[in-house]
């Protein structure tokens, strides 16, 4: 980013925590198979590449999704998204190619103390009564996680969009009082801002642009507005001796030619605020008393409908701008690059996985969980009030980027049990008993690097540490519950269908 010349935004500023939790993620599962390697009394070399050729399938594959889960955010139209998304897959990348190099070069030059077995056994217990349940009661496992699904889904629609960045700061934080201060005394904080292009000597022109203001003033959305219009009204006065009669636009061309040759001569820079040299384009100021996403959709489909009403002539041509308008855009910026981003994300983790490991139900499987958790996240921001905004926008690339490593492990050292000849329940045992560990202590790392942003003082660092934590939770639980429950029952179905066919 220095060589770059790239500056830390509220977005990169997360991307050291994301970095240093995910670059322990990948060491785990290496070095748990390192420690089971070692117990069946391999040497330490032998029980590296043990451990390589076990996993290392694994972390590329996880690696692999994590990056595509990042690099989503390059769909994105905002700049720092893209930004977030280019740097952070570049360090997940060095993250995972430092795990399959440098630790197991570490691990062969340097004595291994043999793993605590009494430890061992009581994870282990815990892991065979996990196991044990899966295999017992899959369809209870199955249903429970789609009635979860279901309740935080109807959370969806109460999910808002929140782009503006007043609301960032805390309701007691002095900027935050001032904010409120001006936007309650003071007709609103934000303004808009309508460019009018044309022949802005001409009266029919000027009497239009005084229509649209009054009646854009009248829908009480907006306070007093400012344009030229107002500064010809306030000369005209002027010059009949403030006579408030004749405080409207003048209806010859000529003298209101000379008007603005009047106040230019008194002040050429007040007139530059609102009208460019040559009269072609003026601007209408207003500030905004209903900055909300509703207030906001109200005005702009107020303006889109005095536009046509006033300025109807092929002559003529009205822009909207103004913070309120790029706020706007930003909220469909983020609505659509979520959209983008994530449909790039599941079809590019579904091809990574069908090509690294050859299995469509592993594939799916892992798909349609990080799909449930993704849903899970949004209903639960939906169900708590939390908006939409482009520091959470984020949670839905990390969920399918790191979320996805639990069910790739898990899926893997099922298919390893498999191929050494195991029936399905063996074979889910030794996943969920073998990885179970590793994918623990993985959540647990990743948890614990992103919990600590429930301490800062950002609302938006403390909901994303709160979501990050709360996906990888249910990614964690889902990989080991939902997948196995699924793959189990899906054999029981099987053989129960092979059976019945047979009677017949």
């Amino acid at each position: 980013m220095g060589l770059l010349g790239k500056k830390l935004s509220p977005l990169n500023a997360v991307m050291p925590i994301i970095l240093v939790s995910l670059g322990n993620a990948y060491g785990i599962y290496l070095l748990n198979r390192f420690g089971e390697e070692l117990s069946r009394g391999k040497k330490r070399r032998e029980a590296v590449v043990s451990a390589l050729i076990a996993v290392g399938p694994a972390i590329i594959m996880a690696g692999a999704t994590t990056v595509a889960g990042f690099a989503s955010n390059l769909f994105s139209d905002i700049t720092l998204m893209r930004d977030f998304g280019l740097f952070t897959s570049f360090g997940v990348a060095i993250a995972f190619a430092v795990s399959l190099t440098f630790i197991p070069a570490v691990l062969s030059l340097f004595p291994a103390r043999p793993p605590a077995h009494a430890k061992k056994t009581r994870e282990g217990k815990t892991l065979q009564l996990l196991a044990g349940w899966i295999n017992h009661k899959p369809r209870s496992i199955v249903v429970v996680s789609l009635l979860l699904l279901l309740t935080t889904a109807l959370g969806l629609p109460r999910l808002r969009t929140d782009s503006n960045f007043f609301n960032f700061f805390p309701e007691d934080s002095q900027p935050k009082i001032a904010y409120n201060l001006v936007k309650e005394k003071f007709t609103g904080s934000e303004s808009v801002e309508i460019v009018v292009e044309g022949d802005l000597q001409d009266p029919k022109l000027l009497t239009a642009m005084k229509g649209f203001q009054e009646e854009l003033k009248a829908t009480g959305i907006i306070g007093e507005p400012t344009s030229l219009v107002n500064i010809l009204e306030r000369t005209n006065q002027a010059m009949h001796e403030g006579n408030p009669d004749y405080k409207t636009v003048p209806d010859d061309e000529a003298l209101i030619a000379q008007y603005l040759l009047l106040v230019e001569m008194s002040d050429d820079t007040y007139l530059s605020k609102f009208v460019t040299p040559d009269y072609r384009q003026a601007r209408i100021q207003a500030l905004v008393k209903d900055t909300s996403s509703s207030g906001t959709a109200r005005l702009l489909a107020a303006i889109e409908e005095l536009k046509e009403k006033h300025f109807s002539s092929d002559e003529v041509r009205v822009t909207e701008t103004g913070i309120i308008v790029l706020i706007d855009a930003l909220a469909e910026m983020i609505i659509q690059g979520q959209i983008n981003g994530l449909i790039f994300a599941l079809i590019a983790v579904l091809l990574i996985l069908l090509l690294l490991l050859r299995s469509w139900q592993g594939s799916i499987l892992s798909v349609i969980l990080i799909g449930f958790v993704t849903i899970i996240n949004f209903g639960v921001m939906g169900w708590l009030g939390i908006p939409l905004d482009i520091v959470t926008v984020l949670i839905s690339s990390i969920g399918v980027g790191v979320g996805i490593d639990y069910s790739i492990h898990i899926y893997s050292r099922y298919l390893e049990g498999k191929r050494k000849g195991l029936d399905v329940k063996e074979a889910i045992t030794v996943a969920v008993t073998g990885t179970g560990k590793s994918i623990a202590s993985n959540a647990v790392a990743v948890i614990s690097g992103f919990i600590v942003l429930v301490f800062s003082t950002f609302p938006p660092f403390r909901y994303f540490g709160i979501l990050v934590s709360l996906i990888m939770f249910f990614a964690a639980a889902g990989a080991l519950l939902f997948i196995p429950a699924v793959t189990v029952w899906q054999a029981s179905w099987q053989r129960s269908n092979k059976k019945i066919k047979l009677e017949v």
